[in-house]
């Protein structure tokens, strides 16, 4: 019983080192909250943003994240704001060659896309096409580039659910949650190239 006695200051000990060490790992990747994702010019709203498109003839890029563009919002968010979002490249070719909205998945409903299955993965709308499953509400993240009439995805991912799933799980990579500004641009790049072509072909 003493030896037992004996061992629970030193189980406490190194217990009061663990911790501490723990928390301050796990708060070193947590990103800094960041202003310069409002250089950007961001419709007030996706109809406002996809009339703006038809008459400049650009794409529309839909970002879509649980929280506010100038407050708090999910961390998968935060990471997006205080990397791509903030790169001078990825603000100035959103303002040159794009039409922005941001949608904060808490409140506003999501387009009426025909290709929504392929972006939501495991994420659930109510019916009135808002995310109303608890994990999303939390936890949101989309860049989703579409054509004036919405009907033409732009930036498509993998096919399927189950292959989106898979290219996230075993590769820690999905399409749609690019955060590095080099891949955000390569992404922008792309998704205007399919744009010219289509367009051009319309």
């Amino acid at each position: 019983m003493a030896l037992e006695l004996l061992r629970i200051p030193v189980m406490n000990k190194a217990f009061q080192l663990v911790v501490p060490f723990f928390l301050c790992s796990c708060f070193a990747h947590i990103p800094m909250h960041t202003t310069e994702h409002l250089k950007i010019a961001w419709r007030t709203d996706y109809a406002t943003a996809q009339a703006d498109a038809w008459e400049l003839g650009r794409p529309i890029l839909v970002v879509m994240i649980a929280g506010e563009k100038e407050g708090a919002i999910c961390l998968g968010g935060d990471y997006l704001r205080s990397s791509a979002l903030r790169d001078d490249r990825v603000i100035e070719m959103i303002n040159e060659k794009f039409v922005p909205v941001w949608l904060n998945v808490r409140k506003d409903p999501l387009p009426q896309f025909p290709f929504i299955e392929k972006i939501l993965v495991t994420a659930t709308l109510d019916h009135e096409n808002r995310v109303n499953d608890t994990f999303s509400k939390n936890y949101f993240l989309r860049s989703v580039i579409v054509s004036p009439d919405g009907l033409k995805l732009l930036n498509p991912g993998a096919e399927t659910v189950a292959a989106a799933t898979r290219k996230l799980v075993f590769e820690g990579d999905f399409t749609y949650e690019s955060i590095d500004p080099g891949d955000y641009l390569s992404m922008l790049m792309h998704a205007l190239e399919r744009f010219k072509n289509n367009w051009a072909m319309n």
